[in-house]
């Protein structure tokens, strides 16, 4: 994906708007509410339509590539080759992280055969994501995307990582602090 937006990093995939006035309509949350896949606590995960100006709305709250790459992005899940779908704050109606699933392709590498999650992405592209959002990233993952391949996988993204890798890596190293910081509070209890 290459695109000449004086505004777009095209190595990080990062978007950065310096002319705030051109900004895509905000996509009120009843509408995001109908397309919902599941509710977790605070927040809505759902599919992404393939609308060029909601998908820009999007990246443009995201800072990310979507914002410029929204053409290209809509044409490929018109054509069923990828699925991509917000984690959105309920309160604030703001996305905080992207979920790009392969279905057919994925954007930045070949055919897959199972449904592959290729991209895990937090605003500006953080990977993993903010260690907040982790506990509702991994309650999705195991009731709605749990037929997805989200490991061990091979499929890269733009900057030759795996998300989903990543993703479940932190994921294990906070549940660790978590137990360890559990058996130590119980152990100061004992005393």
């Amino acid at each position: 994906m290459t695109t000449n937006h004086e505004d777009f990093d095209t190595d990080t995939h990062v978007f950065r708007s310096s002319t705030r006035s051109q900004a895509p309509r905000v996509v009120p949350l009843q509408e995001k509410m109908k397309l919902a896949s599941v509710v977790i606590g605070d927040y809505l995960f759902y599919p992404l339509p393939a609308d060029e100006e909601w998908v820009r709305r999007e990246g443009w709250d995201m800072n990310h590539c979507l914002a410029v790459c929204q053409a290209d992005y809509c044409r490929r899940m018109r054509r069923g080759e990828i699925e991509v779908y917000s984690m959105t704050h309920i309160p604030t109606n703001t996305p905080v992280v992207d979920i790009e699933v392969a279905l057919t392709r994925s954007s930045y590498g070949g055919p897959v055969s199972v449904p592959t999650v290729s991209q895990v992405r937090g605003v500006a592209n953080q990977c993993p994501p903010k260690d907040d959002y982790l506990p509702s990233l991994i309650s999705f993952k195991e009731s709605f995307g749990a037929s997805w391949k989200w490991v061990s996988h091979g499929v890269k993204n733009f900057d030759s990582r795996n998300d989903g890798d990543l993703l479940m890596r932190r994921w294990a190293q906070l549940e660790g602090g978590m137990q360890k910081t559990g058996a130590q509070d119980s152990r100061d209890n004992g005393k």
